[in-house]
């Protein structure tokens, strides 16, 4: 399904001379729809996979403000996160949030999420347990069970979300267990 103005590089329309070369023609195009996929980045390292995270996060505009993103990874992949947003309103007056967690703590599966007005990267804890402390300030403001990271372009997105599938599902526990 096409949205509007979006270009597929096929005609809107199909004219032919016969009923059989139309069926062909829908059965291909059947076909073709059904068994696509998009190519989208492998990752074979967690440094890769973080490093393409970082370094893809950027300041979108969100409504009348804008969003300054970064994340930071501890060196261990059970190290902590450290998501920064700063959001600029219309007036410049800014407003710093960081977000704190553990990747072992995050959900796998993770959704991009599309409006007509934005779109975002949906993080959320597993059994949406409150583990991301939120901090503004330079004080603890509450604990959350998810965050949004915001994007502007949709293959990026998915890109995005597979690094962060990847880091995910190689991280570590980051808790020291202990044995009497």
């Amino acid at each position: 399904r096409m949205a509007r103005g979006e270009d597929s590089g096929l005609p809107d329309e199909f004219f032919v001379d016969e009923i059989d070369a139309a069926r062909n023609i829908i059965n291909a195009l059947n076909y073709l729809t059904t068994k696509a996929k998009p190519e989208r980045m492998e990752w074979n390292s967690f440094p890769m996979a973080s490093d393409f995270i970082k370094t893809n996060l950027k300041e979108i505009p969100v409504g009348s403000a804008k969003i300054a993103q970064e994340i930071t990874f501890e060196n261990a992949s059970s190290g902590k996160v450290v998501f920064r947003t700063i959001e600029t309103d219309s007036k410049g007056l800014q407003n710093e949030e960081m977000n704190i967690f553990y990747l072992n703590d995050l959900e796998s599966g993770i959704k991009l999420n599309v409006s007509s007005k934005n779109a975002y990267i949906g993080v959320e804890m597993k059994d949406k347990a409150k583990y991301i402390k939120q901090i503004s300030k330079e004080k603890t403001t509450g604990y959350s069970a998810s965050l949004k990271i915001f994007v502007d372009d949709i293959d990026l997105a998915r890109n995005i979300i597979t690094a962060l599938e990847y880091v995910i599902k190689n991280s570590t526990p980051g808790i020291a267990e202990f044995n009497s």
